[in-house]
Parts: structure tokens; C-alpha cells; sequence
């Protein structure tokens, strides 16, 4: 359990760096010399795109400062962040974007959201990692909420 409880962590710190890194080039696309990268999507206005990559961004930074620090919240943190970048796509999805695929990306998106509260609320590793749950003298495990 220790191995995959480290493999997952390894892993989401990866993508939630890999987040804003992808948010941080967003945002220099908004620079009118900016030629690098044209990651924004045509379809979505200014106001869209600044709200997609700032959320994005604050999210990404959330969960890398929380797990960093160990904070005991983290779940009910990124529960918020994922339920707000939800909405963003569910609206998105609806309202703004056009290609025959989109309801199987945004489900498979929640589903992402799902599988990582999901490790956060339930992994062993996780709870004992973010101080959720502790060893008793025991050997045995007893939440501490």
C-alpha cells in the first residue's frame, strides 16, 4: 500500500504541476507578441479564457501547496476547486463548444475529478500523509475526525 499510496502522489503532483504549467502559458497568451504556443481555445472570449486559466492555476497551486504542507483540509479544498472547474466545463460544454465529442470529454473529466477526491478522501496513504488518520500504539488505524 505504501507503494501505490507514493506512485499516486508522485503522480498527481506531476499533473497538478503539469496544470499550471499549462494555466501559466494561458495566461501569456493574453500577451498580444506572444507567438509561442496556441493552447487557448478559439471558441472561448477573454473573459472565459481568464476565468478557465485562473481557476485552473489557483486549483493547481491549492492542491501542490496543501499536499506540500500536509494540510488536513486538502479534500474539502480541491472538492471546491473540482466542483467550480465542474461547473466551468459543464457550461462550457453546453453553451460555447461545438465538435461532436465534447459530452464524452466532460465526462471523462469529472471522472478524473471524481478518481482524485476519491484517493484524497479514501487512500490510505493519503489520510495518514495529510494527518487525517493516525497509528495507535496498537498497529491499528483509528480516524481522527
Amino acid at each position: 500500500m505504501n507503494v501505490l499510496g507514493r506512485t499516486l502522489a508522485f503522480l498527481l503532483i506531476v499533473i497538478h504541476g503539469g496544470l499550471l504549467i499549462w494555466a501559466l502559458v494561458g495566461f501569456l497568451e493574453f500577451h498580444p507578441e506572444w507567438v509561442f504556443t496556441d493552447i487557448s481555445n478559439p471558441l472561448f472570449g477573454r473573459t472565459t479564457l481568464l476565468w478557465q486559466w485562473s481557476i485552473v492555476a489557483v486549483a493547481s497551486l491549492a492542491y501542490l501547496l496543501g499536499f506540500g504542507f500536509r494540510m488536513h483540509w486538502l479534500p474539502e479544498i480541491m472538492t471546491v476547486f473540482y466542483g467550480v472547474m465542474a461547473i466551468t466545463c459543464a457550461y462550457q460544454t453546453f453553451f460555447i463548444l461545438l465538435h461532436d465529442s465534447r459530452f464524452m470529454q466532460m465526462a471523462i473529466e469529472f471522472l478524473e475529478y471524481t478518481l482524485i477526491l476519491w484517493i484524497l478522501y479514501r487512500n490510505v496513504w493519503f489520510e495518514r500523509w495529510l494527518g487525517r488518520k493516525q497509528n495507535t500504539p496498537t498497529g491499528s488505524v483509528e480516524t481522527d475526525r
